[in-house]
């Protein structure tokens, strides 16, 4: 008996070292939130990898690519926000300011298991593109990164409609003319035409769905399977299946706190961010248009703002040109 008290007073080992793979939670709120960590911890700079959706796993951003090129060269952090991925739990409680505390503490809890001296980079895609700056605002939470990663994210929902209705009218127009899938662009210009962009969260969210829609139709864009990539994180990853289908279940809530993020004036205080910046955009994304990132530089207040567009891409460059996309953001972190 004293043998098993004196092991359970144990403190709980810490991984080190250039390949590590530990798996941990954040419990917060009645959610237990995966943390996954693999890669180069002994290079004590890490990458937080802050998802899309809102909803979506972190951990599908990892794959052989990532695995054989990145996290040689740095750790990267996978952590599942509320109602998405493996993350269990479940609340009524689903405010957005919410998602902002619980980033917070990942980086804490990330800084006390490897290391104050870590280098934090918070890279937002997509919906965590809205989420990072959201957090970044805030007090004193800039002191936690040494810098900021955007990739075709949806920091300001006003402007990004405008931009995707703007796109969708242009080339949907130029395909009819063409004669190129013209019953599913003929449905895409009347919607825009019949509404305002700034209509409604409802219009907003069809936008956005037809926006994701149309990247089967671009020839420019270096086409993905999205059901592939969900096998390979499955058969990588061996992604909880279960959890992923109950947090599916509660659409409602995330669509909620989507309608929160709709009225969040983001740009406005873009000033407030000091850190340096990397802007990664697809050219030919019609989700997060390439016209948000030019709202980012004309609005933020650093002066290290560095950015790269790839030619064959639309909202998700980093599985349609990975090796251009993860060439970009490991030199850039090997910079700063």
């Amino acid at each position: 008996m004293i043998i098993i008290g004196l092991s359970s007073c144990q403190k709980e080992q810490i991984s080190t070292g250039t390949d590590v793979h530990d798996t941990f939670f954040l419990k917060e709120d009645g959610f237990s939130m995966p943390i996954q960590v693999h890669g180069n911890v002994a290079s004590k700079k890490m990458l937080v990898v802050v998802t899309g959706g809102p909803g979506s796993s972190a951990i599908l951003y990892r794959n052989d690519f990532v695995i054989e090129n990145v996290e040689k060269e740095f750790a990267i952090a996978y952590y599942d926000q509320r109602f998405a991925g493996a993350t269990q739990g479940s609340t009524v409680n689903s405010e957005i300011s919410l998602y902002k505390t619980d980033l917070k503490k990942v980086l804490q809890l990330l800084k006390s298991r490897y290391g104050i001296d870590t280098k934090m980079y918070v890279m937002g895609h997509s919906w965590g593109g809205f989420l990072t700056p959201y957090f970044l605002q805030d007090d004193n939470n800039q002191d936690m990164v040494k810098g900021w990663i955007q990739v075709d994210g949806a920091h300001n929902y006003s402007k990004n409609d405008s931009l995707t209705k703007e796109m969708l009218l242009s080339y949907g127009k130029k395909e009819i003319l063409a004669n190129r899938n013209t019953d599913k662009w003929q449905e895409i210009v009347d919607y825009c035409n019949a509404h305002a962009y700034n209509e409604s969260f409802e219009v907003s969210s069809t936008l956005n769905r037809f926006a994701a829609k149309v990247e089967s139709y671009v020839s420019e864009i270096e086409l993905t399977s999205i059901s592939e990539q969900f096998k390979d994180a499955v058969k990588i990853n061996k992604l909880p299946l279960t959890a992923q289908l109950v947090n599916l279940a509660n659409s409602a809530l995330i669509q909620k706190i989507d309608r929160q993020a709709y009225t969040v004036p983001i740009s406005k205080n873009l000033y407030k961010i000091k850190l340096p910046t990397l802007l990664l955009w697809g050219r030919h994304d019609f989700i997060c248009p390439t016209g948000l990132k030019e709202d980012i530089k004309k609005n933020i207040g650093s002066k290290d703002v560095t950015e790269k567009v790839f030619e064959k891409s639309g909202h998700s460059p980093m599985f349609q040109e990975p090796t251009a996309f993860w060439k970009a953001l490991t030199d850039w972190v090997e910079k700063h």
